[in-house]
């Protein structure tokens, strides 16, 4: 029997269209630690587009999206209004939403725009900003915002009600891609007792690029004048830092560390067992301290909240076997320990795979579960948000009161005790939540 075939033979151009995902499966076959998990081969789609699409199709459920897909052409996904936020319902409208600004990065639209720590935002284009638009904060084009205060006001009926009343409205520029430098205030309080430096770090970058250190360097020079100083007690503020970076938690940790620990292991990088290495170690060091100093700690405070995740948690945990004493005040952070590496290949080029392919050990092979626990419980949404530094400020205030009077002043003590107490608290409304934005793993490079 002879059997013709009328089709054209499109094998080749099948192996075209499957040949990048394929090389993405065994990129992570290879080096993805939860490789057990990717499914088996016969179960894949190897046509799915966007590739990125078949990225996520292999990831295990214990990858909480730490793993990311990077598409370099992707301007989009760098755009922001550059504006960290809560929301809170309002009283009078139970669909409206007012929203609390908690941060604005530098060199930003929000930034521009004059947009504060504190500020609430209560319409969105004369609009009331429902649920459903929320994230359409984060960035979208030009908008026009109305500002609002909580404060007592005649209704339409007539009646003193308590809820947001508008007072201006700004501007926003289109979102853009925006470099916000990591350290948004450092400074220093004394006290009868106490020389207390104060850094709020927001995120572990080294620069504006790859090849920058711009942002490290900042911080060799913060390290230099707090130690011109004589600081002898430190506050950490990482309440809304998501991670970053390893290399700048390294020189964060050798600025922090008590000096005999330079040298030694800051943590270890524990990877699949495909690999001919499991184990990479990573050192505090005067190398990569450079032209920085060493502050030669033996407390630490470091302030917490409920996205401080990633690079902060691993810090904080290689910092435990060497500073004797480490109070965290504020939130449960979220917990991961997880490490990233950029993954680039021909066959898949322009894409960069950044898949889990270790985790983050402090130097007693020490790796928590779950989020690192506050020594001191507090949640800031709860207060006022006055500006990053201000000694009132809630989180900073009750960790000043904690060093110098031994224990956090709470809303009973600043009534017995009046003005005796440093602590300043005052509430605001609502049921607060704050928008999460994605956590990866530790960027390792």
């Amino acid at each position: 029997m002879i059997l013709v075939s009328c089709g054209e033979d499109r094998r080749l151009e099948y192996v075209g269209l499957t040949t990048p995902n394929k090389a993405i499966e065994s990129v992570m076959r290879q080096n993805y630690y939860w490789y057990e998990d990717i499914p088996e081969s016969k179960s894949l789609n190897y046509f799915t587009t966007p590739h990125g699409d078949f990225f996520k199709s292999l990831l295990s459920k214990q990858d909480l999206n730490y793993s990311y897909f990077e598409d370099p052409a992707d301007i989009e996904s760098l755009r922001s209004y550059g504006i960290e936020f809560e929301t809170s319902i309002t009283f009078n409208n139970d669909t409206a939403h007012a929203v609390r600004v908690l941060y604005v990065d530098s060199d930003s639209p929000a930034d521009d725009a004059g947009l504060m720590r504190g500020d609430w935002i209560i319409k969105r284009n004369d609009r009331f900003i429902v649920k459903s638009r929320i994230d359409s904060l984060y960035k979208g084009s030009a908008i026009k915002l109305t500002l609002g205060e909580y404060a007592p006001f005649e209704n339409e009926n007539g009646q003193i009600v308590n809820d947001f009343k508008e007072k201006e409205t700004i501007q926003l520029g289109a979102a853009r891609p925006t470099s916000d430098n990591p350290i948004h205030y450092s400074g220093m309080y004394t006290t009868p007792n106490s020389r207390i430096g104060y850094l709020f770090y927001s995120n572990f970058t080294s620069g504006k690029d790859d090849n920058d250190e711009t942002y490290d360097n900042a911080l060799r020079t913060a390290s230099n004048w707090f130690y011109s100083q004589g600081i002898n007690e430190f506050i950490l503020d990482l309440r809304y830092n998501t991670g970053g970076n390893l290399k700048s938690a390294q020189l964060l940790g050798s600025i922090l560390v008590p000096q005999k620990a330079l040298g030694s292991p800051m943590c270890y990088l524990k990877y699949n067992e495909l690999q001919s290495s499991q184990k990479e170690e990573w050192l505090f060091s005067q190398e990569i301290l450079g032209s920085g100093s060493n502050l030669n700690l033996e407390k630490l405070y470091v302030i917490t909240g409920s996205i401080t995740a990633a690079t902060s948690d691993v810090l904080i945990n290689a910092l435990k076997p060497y500073i004797d004493e480490i109070i965290l005040i504020g939130q449960t952070t979220k917990g991961n320990h997880t490490g990233t590496h950029p993954y680039e290949h021909e066959e898949f080029s322009p894409y960069i795979l950044h898949p889990v392919d270790c985790m983050i050990y402090n130097s007693k092979d020490e790796l928590p579960t779950g989020g690192l626990a506050p020594t001191h419980a507090f949640n800031e949404l709860t207060y006022e948000s006055l500006p990053i530094g201000n000694q009132k400020e809630v989180l900073l205030s009750l960790t000043l009161g904690l060093i110098e009077e031994g224990s956090v002043p709470t809303e009973e003590d600043d009534k017995e005790e009046g003005e005796t107490r440093s602590v300043y608290m005052k509430k605001v409304p609502g049921f607060n939540t704050l928008n999460n934005k994605p956590i990866r793993g530790t960027s390792i490079r």
